[in-house]
């Protein structure tokens, strides 16, 4: 078998100063194949998806077929860890050749392959599996993967899995279930000491933040606030931007819950405070609105009438800028 590799740095596709998932680029791949050659041989393009940066990357991947027209081409969104990589067969399961990334994982096992490969093989067969909605396979795969990880030790490896199988069962409708892995997860990958002790695995706050996600779905508001407020420290810790943002958005909404209306408001400025500046102008704009509802339905007041106001009017720019309609429409109507 000849392989013939390519590597794209995330690093190239976003803007080096905020290396969080925001496109500078389109890189073309002029050609891959998957073919026999002469002398048994087989050809085959290996392309891995690598993310240097400090926090997530967003891609879209496109597959353009030789001799169809391509002038619409489906686009596969997909997101790479910090600090992580997608490989080939990853590559061909967000752009449809599911078969193909299966023949792949069968022809990697072939080689009898370490136990660190092994367990990656098993996490891409769960991640197809969930892809085709075949969940009962998909938590058999993540949970050999798991096993895989610890006897690793590969702490980021483990984190990674564990949100993907908590994502398993939530889809097979078992969210306590998804929430008791997320849980045991943190457990494991701190060995015990929890997310505000161990600020090595920067990913950690994002499975504080599903678990978190979870525990609010399910009314358990105290809960999900203490894990929440957990998993911002971590974030703090690690400085991770996104997990801010996030975090403190998650915190308005369990504010909002309990009635606590004005420290939701404070929670989800500091949110637009640390997503702006990370130029997620989606994001911004969905809490500005947010901000804008909650603070009418406080009651006439001049100066919050004019933060509301405001905030509208940010919103409605940001979301004409990406052209987001719905979101220019919603936020007119705040």
């Amino acid at each position: 078998m000849v392989a013939l590799g390519v590597v794209l740095s995330l690093m190239q596709m976003v803007e080096p100063a905020r290396a969080m998932g925001l496109l500078e680029h389109v890189l073309f791949v002029p050609a891959a194949a998957h073919v026999n050659g002469t002398g048994g041989t087989t050809w085959r393009s290996d392309v891995v998806l690598h993310n240097p940066g400090g926090g997530e990357a967003s891609v879209e991947l496109v597959y353009l077929k030789s001799g169809e027209d391509n002038s619409s081409p489906a686009a596969h969104p997909m997101t790479v860890p910090p600090g992580s990589s997608v490989r080939l067969a990853d590559v061909m399961r967000f752009t449809g050749q599911v078969s193909l990334a299966s023949g792949t994982l069968d022809e990697a096992e072939l080689l009898q392959p370490p136990p660190v490969q092994r367990a990656a093989i098993e996490r891409t067969r769960g991640r197809i599996d969930v892809s085709q909605h075949r969940v009962d396979d998909a938590c058999v795969h993540l949970q050999r993967a798991i096993g895989l990880g610890l006897r690793n030790g590969d702490r980021r490896f483990l984190c990674e899995t564990y949100i993907d199988l908590a994502a398993a069962l939530s889809q097979r409708g078992e969210p306590a279930s998804a929430a008791a892995e997320l849980a045991e997860g943190i457990d494991v990958i701190t060995l015990g000491e929890g997310l505000e002790v161990d600020a090595t695995i920067d990913e950690l706050w994002f499975l504080g933040f599903r678990l978190a996600a979870l525990y609010l779905q399910a009314g358990e508001l105290i809960a999900a606030e203490r894990v929440a407020t957990t998993s911002l420290r971590h974030a703090e810790h690690c400085s991770a931007a996104q997990g801010r943002g996030r975090l403190y958005a998650l915190l308005a909404e369990i504010a909002e819950k309990q009635g606590r209306t004005r420290e939701a408001l404070t929670h989800r400025a500091r949110a637009i405070d640390e997503l702006r500046h990370l130029g997620d102008r989606r994001s911004t704009a969905e809490l500005l609105i947010e901000n804008a509802r909650t603070t009418r339905e406080l009651g006439p007041h001049k100066s919050g009438s004019e933060t509301a106001a405001s905030a509208r009017q940010i919103a409605c720019e940001l979301a004409n800028e990406i052209g987001w309609r719905d979101g220019a429409r919603l936020a007119a109507s705040q």
